[in-house]
């Protein structure tokens, strides 16, 4: 069965667009709330982004691998492992600092965790990128 990566495609395309529209910003405002509110949008689209890339993996996984590949009962580093072993993914270690990332976004709100909430959103976006175009390489 053939993926319908549309969400997926268009999650990733917000985050860039989000990405470059702060830099953008940050070259003609010094305004901390525009520039707070712009970075809060990276972070809430790098975690749709990031949500949709392991959706889309485990779909993946499921359908050209194991029907029956159940990511629940796997820890999310052996998960990634799996990925990797199947050549969705190659950079383990990263993906589980987008995972930990991910996770310290939405437990609580803290200036320091923000910001490296956000660096994990801009180093994500290449590591998206390719997992999009590994999945449309593989998707048959």
């Amino acid at each position: 069965m053939v993926l319908d990566l549309t969400s997926l495609k268009n999650g990733i395309n917000a985050l860039k667009e989000t990405i470059q529209g702060e830099k953008e910003a940050k070259e003609i405002t010094s305004n901390k709330r525009i520039l707070n509110g712009l970075r809060a949008g990276v972070i809430q689209d790098f975690e749709l982004s990031y949500e949709l890339c392991f959706r889309f993996m485990n779909r993946w996984m499921k359908e050209n691998v194991n029907p029956d590949f159940v990511n629940n009962s796997l820890s999310r580093r052996e998960f990634y492992k799996w990925c990797s072993t199947y050549g969705l993914i190659d950079n383990v270690s990263a993906w589980m600092e987008f995972h930990e990332a991910r996770n310290s976004s939405t437990h609580t709100y803290d200036e320091k965790i923000a910001d490296q909430v956000f660096q994990a959103a801009l180093s994500f976006l290449p590591y998206a990128e390719k997992l999009l175009i590994t999945l449309e390489q593989h998707n048959d």
